[in-house]
C-alpha cells in the first residue's frame, strides 16, 4: 500500500511523473505534494480538449472564490453539525466527538449552533453513561408519523422478532433521507430502535410490507474508509442477516455519484436519475432506452466470473520498473459479481414494461405518491426535485477555475423515452475507493478504464458481508446526488434517495409472491 513514510523517492518521481501527465500538478494529496519538487514549474494548462473550447463559451468561465460559500459561518457550522449527527444516527455523539469530527475547537459556538437545532427539534439531549457519565450526548430526533415505534432495550431482541417475522428482503441504508425514502416504500410497519450509549452499535430497523413481499430496512452507522466505519457497517449488516435468516435478496439503496460522459448521452446519468447495477458486458454500459429496446440485463452466461457490477480499489502499489506498463503502479482491486440474476430479471421486466408504454412509468408513480408524504413525515428533509439549473456539471481546468460544461442533448429519435421530469434509468458498473474518488483526474481515469457508470461510498465491507452470509441475489440502486460519489451536495440527496427507493419498490413488485414464505 502505499505510504509517504516508506515510498522512496524514485517511486515518488514515478507516481508524480503519471499524474502530471493526467493534468494533475495541484494534486492535495501528501504524496503528491510532496514529489512536485521533482518536476519542474508548469505553466496554466490549457483546456484539455479543443471540443471543450468550441462549445464553452469563456462566459462560462468561474473562480473559485466567486463560488465559495457565502452562508454565514454560524448556519455552515449548524448544518455540519446536523449532516453528522444524521450520519451517526441512531448512534449518540458527544461533545468530544463532534469537536474531532468537525475539527472545531471552539466549544462554545458548537453549543450555540446545538442548542439553535434543539430549539427546532431536530435533536435531543441524551445522557451518556460509562466514562462519560454525567455529560450530554446529541442523536438527531426524527419524526415518524404513521407507524408504530418501539424501542427496544434487550441485545437479543433482534432475534427474538426474527422467530415472528420472517422478511424475505433485506434494504439497507446509509443516510437518513435514505432510510426515511425506503420507508416510505413499506406499507404496515414498525420500527425498532434500540439505543446504546456506551460503546457498541445502536440499531434501527423497518419491518413491513411491499406489495406481498416482507421486507426489513436497516440504517447503517457509518460507511467509509476508517477502520471504525467498516467494521461497524460489516457487523450490522452480519447480525441483521445472521437473525433474519430468511431473507433471501438484499438491496443497497440510496445515493451515488454520476460518472459524466459529456459526449455520450446513454451513459450520460443527470442529478436525480438512476443507475442499477449490471454486468458491464450485458448491459454494454447503455441506458435501456439506448435504442428503443434495452438489450436484456440478464445473458445465459450471467454467472460467468469476470463481470463485476461494483469494483472497489482498496490501494495502489508500485509496479516493477521493468515491466511495461502505462501507469507506474496499479490499482489493487476487489470486484464483486451478482451469482443470482432474478433480480436483474425483474430489472428487465420493469424496464420492458416502461418501454412499450413511457407515458405509464412506474417508479415515477411512485415517486410521485411518496414525495409528499415523506416531507409530511419528516418535515426538516426537503424531498422534492430540486431546479433543474442547479444540476450544474463543472471542469475544472486549472487552480481557481472551473468551466460550466453542457450535458448531452437527448437525441429526437429518443426523446419519447426520457419524459421531463422522471429520472432515468441506466444500467452498468458502480465503483468506489478513496485513492481514486479523491481525486478528480484519477477517478476520470479509473471510470474510464472500468466502464463505470457511478460512484458511491465504500460499501465493499457490505457487500463482503453480503455474500459472506451465502446472499448471491443482491442489487445496487442509486440516486445520482452529484458527480463525485453522492457526498458532496446534500442539496439533490433527498430526491435522489427517493428515485432510487421509487425504482426499488417497483422492482420488488415484480418478485414472483412465491418467493415469500
Amino acid at each position: 500500500m502505499i505510504h509517504t513514510s516508506d515510498c522512496d523517492k524514485l517511486f515518488a518521481f514515478n507516481w508524480a511523473r503519471w499524474l502530471f501527465t493526467l493534468g494533475l500538478p495541484h494534486c492535495p494529496c501528501p504524496l503528491c505534494l510532496s514529489s512536485w519538487m521533482f518536476l519542474p514549474p508548469r505553466p496554466p494548462a490549457p483546456l484539455p480538449d479543443s471540443r471543450f473550447r468550441s462549445s464553452v463559451p469563456t462566459s462560462n468561465a468561474q473562480w473559485d472564490s466567486e463560488e465559495r460559500d457565502k452562508r454565514p459561518p454560524e448556519q455552515v457550522i449548524r448544518e455540519a453539525i446536523q449532516m453528522r449527527l444524521e450520519e451517526a444516527y441512531p448512534n449518540v455523539l458527544s461533545m468530544e466527538d463532534l469537536v474531532r469530527i468537525l475539527e472545531i475547537e471552539d466549544r462554545a459556538l458548537l453549543k450555540l449552533q446545538l442548542e439553535a437545532l434543539q430549539e427546532r427539534d431536530l435533536i435531543q439531549l441524551v445522557p451518556l453513561e460509562g466514562k462519560n457519565v454525567g455529560q450530554l450526548g446529541f442523536r438527531r430526533k426524527i419524526h415518524l408519523q404513521n407507524q408504530e415505534v418501539k424501542e427496544v432495550k434487550e441485545a437479543d431482541h433482534m432475534k427474538r422478532v426474527s422467530t415472528s417475522e420472517k422478511p424475505t428482503i433485506a434494504i439497507i441504508t446509509n443516510l437518513l433521507c435514505e432510510k426515511l425514502a425506503v420507508d416510505a416504500m413499506i406499507e404496515q410497519k414498525t420500527t425498532f430502535v434500540r439505543y446504546k450509549t456506551e460503546g457498541g452499535e445502536s440499531n434501527v430497523y423497518t419491518i413491513g410490507n411491499i406489495g406481498p413481499h416482507r421486507v426489513i430496512s436497516t440504517k447503517l452507522a457509518m460507511v467509509g474508509r476508517e477502520l471504525q466505519a467498516k467494521i461497524s457497517s460489516a457487523s450490522i449488516t452480519t447480525r441483521l442477516l445472521g437473525a433474519f435468516q430468511t431473507v433471501q435478496h438484499v438491496f443497497l439503496v440510496g445515493v451515488g455519484g454520476s460518472v459524466p460522459h459529456v459526449y455520450e448521452f446513454e451513459k450520460h446519468s443527470r442529478l436525480g436519475d438512476v443507475v442499477v447495477s449490471a454486468p458491464v458486458r450485458s448491459s454494454n454500459g447503455r441506458s435501456p432506452m439506448g435504442n428503443g429496446t434495452h438489450s436484456p440485463v440478464c445473458p445465459l452466461d450471467v454467472n460467468k466470473p469476470g463481470d463485476p457490477v461494483y469494483i472497489y480499489c482498496d490501494h495502489l502499489i508500485e509496479r516493477d520498473p521493468k515491466t511495461p506498463k502505462s501507469t507506474p503502479f496499479k490499482f489493487v482491486l476487489k470486484r464483486y459479481e451478482i451469482r443470482d440474476s432474478t433480480l436483474l430479471k425483474c430489472v428487465d421486466r420493469v424496464l420492458d414494461r416502461f418501454e412499450s408504454d413511457p407515458s405509464n412509468c412506474q417508479w415515477a408513480q411512485i415517486l410521485t405518491s411518496c414525495t409528499n408524504a415523506v416531507g409530511e413525515h419528516e418535515g426538516s428533509v426537503n424531498f422534492s426535485r430540486p431546479p433543474p439549473e442547479t444540476d450544474k456539471l463543472k471542469l475544472k481546468i486549472d487552480e481557481g477555475v472551473r468551466v460550466d460544461i453542457k450535458h448531452p442533448e437527448i437525441p429526437e429519435d429518443l426523446e419519447r423515452f426520457y419524459p421531463l421530469g422522471i429520472p432515468a434509468v441506466r444500467l452498468g458498473c458502480f465503483g468506489s475507493g478513496r485513492p481514486i474518488t479523491d481525486n478528480d483526474k484519477l477517478r476520470d481515469f479509473f471510470a474510464k478504464e472500468h466502464q463505470l457508470l457511478s460512484y458511491d461510498s465504500e460499501y465493499d465491507q457490505v457487500l463482503e458481508s453480503v455474500l459472506g452470509n451465502g446472499l448471491n441475489s443482491f442489487l445496487i440502486i442509486r440516486g445520482m446526488a452529484d458527480y463525485v460519489e453522492g457526498r458532496q451536495d446534500t442539496q439533490w440527496q433527498p430526491y435522489a434517495a427517493l428515485a432510487a427507493a421509487s425504482f426499488m419498490k417497483a422492482v420488488i413488485l415484480e418478485l414472483p409472491s412465491s418467493y415469500s414464505p
